[in-house]
């Protein structure tokens, strides 16, 4: 809500999709001054167009020089979800080929 004080990963909502329910946490202190009601009518969008029309909230921060060193950097971000998605490929191979074995009694 617009107004709301927020704090550096406090959760600023929840986004649920058919598999899980996820917070979204914020990214640093501050004040809201905005949120994209447009979610709630096409939440795809934030998937779809995350920095652009599928933005969350907007924030003034009211700590910004303590807290934005710990922000990550866009390459490491980057980076980050790489990995991210390695760790996801690798578990769902990891899965696939458990069920196989257990199907042909491997």
């Amino acid at each position: 809500k617009k107004g709301v004080q927020v704090k550096r990963m406090e959760t600023i909502c929840k986004i649920e999709s058919v598999k899980c329910v996820s917070e979204i946490l914020s990214p640093l202190s501050g004040v809201v001054l905005r949120f994209n009601n447009a979610l709630f009518d096409t939440p795809g969008i934030i998937n779809r167009d995350p920095y652009g029309k599928g933005w969350i909230t907007i924030i003034r921060p009211t700590n910004l020089d303590k807290e934005l060193e710990k922000l990550l950097k866009p390459e490491l971000y980057a980076e980050h979800i790489k990995e991210l998605t390695k760790i996801d490929e690798t578990l769902l191979i990891y899965r696939w080929k458990k069920g196989t074995k257990e199907k042909t009694g491997e």
